[in-house]
């Protein structure tokens, strides 16, 4: 068992913890570490963000940004 961890939770820490997911085996781990408890992730740029929700597939938030 591995444990990954990824220090900041800004857009290339979040990015890096989703790409390495694929790449672990299934009982390695991944932990993001942030300045805070809670973390809200605002992409700032719309097409990122259409490309992170189609991505990760994320139906539920892509039905209420998008209306779809």
């Amino acid at each position: 068992m591995a444990e990954v961890v990824v220090i900041g939770a800004g857009l290339s820490g979040t990015l890096m913890a989703y790409e390495l997911l694929p790449q672990l085996r299934k009982d390695d781990r991944v932990s993001v570490i942030s300045q805070g408890a809670v973390y809200h992730f605002v992409p700032s740029n719309p097409f990122y963000e259409r490309f992170l929700l189609d991505k990760l597939n994320i139906n539920k938030i892509k039905e209420i940004r998008t209306g779809t």
